[in-house]
Order: structure tokens, then sequence, then C-alpha cells
């Protein structure tokens, strides 16, 4: 046995044996392929998960950073893809992380550490994360998210309070199950950390509140080399040169919104070399040999929104969900091949 410092996730799904009971197997299908969701991420952001049960996970990561934003990143996947499902068949996770000493035994975490993760996961919502003030202290201005302070809260066999924030969704609940009195702590995303300041943020609200009327600008052109121009005279695959995956070539990428998604409706083009998506901006993104996909642009409209794209190809075709990342925006996107 060794001892170490980690940052420890804990996650469920929210009503898992209510779903089980209105339909097994096709609760335990989607399980199945939103733990792939939540497997990719974690090893994206160099953690691992050490222990499952169920619908629970226990993953540990080498920094809270990455934690809260596999965290982050795994709620806003599945909130996308929880929109092709009426709202009663809805399977969300709650997830708890902190900072703590853990004792390592062929492979699993034991320990206080672990125990606080699990206690931190109860308080939060469906679709939250609520996170330590351990991690609260190590990722302020550091996460383009906002955090609500919770107070301390006392649970169930740990001796002393725990003080907790949660991360504030914009357009979600409230991410935390308790009673408490809510103070919010927002800090700077990314784009005003560069010290734009008060004046950008007031353009940014105006120009949101304009977006409604707003003309959709002509699509982005993908700059990239290996990406060609939508009126670049490109017509055929074979402009694009050799071909080394079965997905790789020009896309089509069509997007269905609900009546209140403004941020991100007119269609435009992707490229898929390698594996690799590509956009007019190094935005991450893949596609696998299984052909599901994952990939994330900047919106047209506002560039300081981000819409993620979740789904699989087939063939010449594909399909999917998408969402812009912090809001209820979302809808279905359909993918075919450019010839």
């Amino acid at each position: 046995m060794k001892r170490k410092i980690s940052a420890i996730l804990a996650a469920d799904v929210a009503g898992y044996s209510r779903l089980v009971a209105e339909d097994e197997e096709e609760t335990i299908r989607r399980l199945a392929s939103y733990r792939e969701v939540f497997d990719d991420f974690v090893t994206r952001c160099g953690g691992r998960i050490f222990n499952t049960a169920g619908d629970a996970v226990l993953a540990e990561f080498p920094s809270a950073v990455e934690a809260v934003r596999c965290a982050v990143d795994v709620q806003e996947g599945i909130r996308t893809r929880n929109l092709a499902y009426p709202s009663s068949r809805h399977m969300s996770f709650r997830m708890g992380i902190t900072i703590g000493d853990v004792i390592e035994r062929e492979g699993d975490l034991l320990g206080d550490g672990v125990n606080i993760a699990a206690r931190l996961e109860g308080l939060a919502t469906p679709g939250g994360i609520c996170v330590s003030s351990s991690v609260f202290e190590q990722v302020r201005n550091k996460v383009s998210v906002t955090f609500e302070d919770i107070g301390n809260q006392r649970v169930k066999n740990i001796p002393d309070a725990i003080h907790a924030y949660v991360v504030a969704f914009e357009g979600a609940p409230s991410g935390h199950r308790g009673k408490a009195p809510r103070r919010f702590a927002v800090f700077r995303p990314r784009w005003l950390a560069a010290g734009t300041g008060l004046a950008a943020a007031l353009a940014l609200i105006l120009a949101m509140r304009q977006l409604s009327n707003a003309p959709q600008m002509p699509a982005a052109v993908p700059k990239p080399a290996s990406v060609p121009a939508e009126n670049s005279g490109v017509t055929k695959q074979a402009d694009f040169g050799p071909v080394a995956g079965p997905f790789d070539g020009l896309w089509e990428v069509a997007l269905t919104g609900n009546d209140n998604c403004v941020y991100q409706r007119s269609d435009f083009r992707i490229s898929i070399r390698n594996g690799d998506v590509l956009y007019s901006t190094p935005e991450r993104g893949n596609v696998e040999p299984t052909g599901d996909f994952h990939f994330t642009t900047p919106s047209r409209a506002n560039p300081n929104l981000t819409v993620r794209y979740i789904g699989r190809l087939s063939g010449n075709a594909g399909e999917g969900t998408y969402q812009v990342l912090g809001s209820k925006c979302g809808g279905s996107v359909a993918l075919k091949r450019f010839e």
C-alpha cells in the first residue's frame, strides 16, 4: 500500500433504479453508451477510472483543474445526448470532486478522499457538480465556469462539516440539494482574463441581447491547408489527396434546433483527416474508427460561445445532437459526405 494526494471524482446516475424499472434493456444499453463518453473524457484529461459499481464511477486525476474540466465536459456531453429523449427518460449523472490523501491498493483507492467525494456527489442535483473548498481554491480563475458557494455542509459519516461549492450551469437549476443560504462566486472566463475588463463584459451582454435579431453571417471559411474554402471550386473528394481513413474527407453539417436556439443555425462544412476533425479554428474533435464523433466549434453568431456535437457516422452519412455549451440551446445534427 502507498499513500498519495489525488483529485477524486465520484459520480452516479440520478434515479437509476427508476429508469431500470421502466425499461431495463434500454437503460442498460444507454448507460453503456454514456459510460463510453465518460471514460473518453477521463482519459483525455489524464485521469483513470479505478472503481465502478453498477451506475457508480470513481476516477482519479493528478490535477484538480483536469478533474473539473472532465466533469464539466462529461455533463455537457450527457446533457446533449439527453436532448434526444423525453425529460422523464433523461439519464443524468451527479458528481462530487475533492482533493485528498488516499491509499492505493492493487489499483483501487481507499481513504477519506474517496469518502468525501462520494458525499459531495450526494449534494449535487442531477446533471450537477459539487466540489470541496480545496478543489475550489485550486481551480479558481483557471477554468471557465461559475461556482456557487453553498457554505458548510454536514454529510453522513464525515465528522467535520465540508465547505462546498457547485458549478452553476447557465439555464440549469441550482446544482445543490442542501438548504444552506446561497452565495454566488463568479470567476472570469478566459476571454475576460486577458484584461478586457468590464467594458468587454458589457459589450458581450449587449451582443447577446441582439443575437435573435442579428442576420446570419455566411459560413466560416476553413483555413487549415487540408480544408478547402467553400468557394474554392473544390467539388470532389479527389481534390483532397489520398484518403487515410474510412471517414476522411469533407462533410456537410446541417443543424435543426429548437425555437429558442438562436446561437448556431446555419449549415457548414468540416474536414476529417486521420480521425481529426478540422474546422476554421484548431478546435478539439475526433472521429473514432467506429464512426463515433465528438467535436466543438465556435458559434459563428457569437464567437464567445462554443457548440458541441456528438453522434455517429456510417458510410456517407451521420447523425447526432448538438448543444451550445452553458445554455439550453441544442438540437439534432445531420452529416453528409460532400462529393
